[in-house]
């Protein structure tokens, strides 16, 4: 299934993504938390992750060289940075005060009267960011890259993956305001018709996948069908689609940089195999279905080595959500990568 677009249309969606700001932005820390320095003059990056087998491939350029160098530099690091510097940006309820201060919201349930939204109020260009705990964190990235051409709109509930399958809450309950939600932004999506739909799903959200209500589905069939339907519906309401990998998780910097002898190399996780297998059937599910992937794995590893700090700055808040500080810092590799899916989206349909 393709999704039918004009080819002027998508062109002029192309240009809006590619203009603006290239610059790389600042490094600050959360407002009311430490400022964290830009980085200095960086040298050529090395080798990014193959994005199907963790093995050395073409280096990294622009935006991305610049994001891996700050990851390597993680991976490098022997001792851990000043805890004032840090400590504002850590645990989950920080984030959650880092996202609210950053002008976004932490859910928006249904029938909401709040759009949530940034960028230029009259801008003709419509944005909508769409998904759960994984959306939420790319929040202050996707704003970075568009909110200077893009009206951009949130559309997030956590805990709420995106793909329509039954699912309980964190404490093993019926979730019945996922439903709801699922069913009022699919309506939204129809109502405002974006430009450009951007969708990201928590890799582990099928942990709450609801076993007694699945019937005799398997588990992984009822995610993959569930992730169909839901694409069926999205995809042909907007121009572009562009579902972003989700985060692969780490260390809680907060709990490991706190023992006996730690040190960075402590916090330094491997990339899941499993979350590897997750992204190659998503990105294989999401093409059929007629929206653009975008792999996000070299945001957050080096060859599959994923570091609690990139830099001065910790990648995750509590392990699970992005810190609010190197979401912001994604902003141009955001822009690059979603310029990019608009791309491949227009070869696709031979324009």
């Amino acid at each position: 299934m393709l999704v039918v677009v004009g080819v002027v249309t998508l062109a002029l969606v192309v240009l809006a993504l590619d203009r603006g700001p290239t610059a790389p932005p600042s490094y600050v820390g959360e407002p009311g938390g430490a400022a964290v320095a830009p980085d200095p003059a960086e040298p050529p990056a090395a080798p990014a992750s193959d994005p199907t087998s963790g093995a050395a491939a073409a280096p990294a350029t622009g935006p991305l060289a610049r994001v891996q160098e700050r990851l390597r530099r993680g991976l490098d690091a022997t001792s851990f940075p000043p805890r004032a510097t840090v400590a504002a940006q850590l645990g989950s309820a920080r984030w959650a005060d880092g996202v609210r201060r950053d002008g976004g919201c932490l859910d928006v349930p249904a029938g909401s009267d709040d759009e949530c939204a940034s960028g230029p109020a009259d801008s003709p260009d419509t944005a909508l960011v769409l998904g759960d705990d994984a959306a939420l964190s790319y929040l202050p990235a996707v704003r970075d890259a568009l909110d200077d051409r893009f009206r951009v709109r949130q559309v997030t509930l956590r805990g709420c993956p995106v793909w329509d399958a039954p699912v309980v809450t964190t404490g093993g309950r019926p979730n019945p305001a996922c439903d709801r939600f699922r069913a009022w932004s699919r309506a939204e999506v129809a109502r405002v018709r974006p430009d450009v739909l951007v969708l990201a799903t928590s890799w582990q959200a099928g942990a709450l996948l609801d076993m007694a209500a699945i019937g005799p589905a398997s588990p992984a069939t009822a995610i993959i069908e569930g992730y169909r339907a839901a694409l069926a519906d999205l995809v042909p309401a907007a121009r572009i689609t562009i579902v972003l990998g989700a985060p692969p998780g780490g260390a809680d910097l907060a709990a490991c940089a706190t023992g006996a002898g730690a040190t960075p190399a402590s916090c330094t996780t491997t990339r899941p195999t499993t979350y590897d297998d997750v992204v190659a059937t998503e990105d294989d599910l999401v093409t059929d279905e007629g929206a653009v992937f975008i792999d996000t794995r070299d945001w957050f590893c080096v060859q599959a080595r994923c570091p609690a700090l990139a830099g001065a700055v910790p990648v995750y808040a509590d392990g699970l959500h992005v810190s609010v500080p190197w979401a912001r810092s994604l902003g141009p590799t955001m822009r690059a990568a979603l310029a990019g899916a608009a791309d491949r989206l227009r070869e696709r349909e031979g324009g």
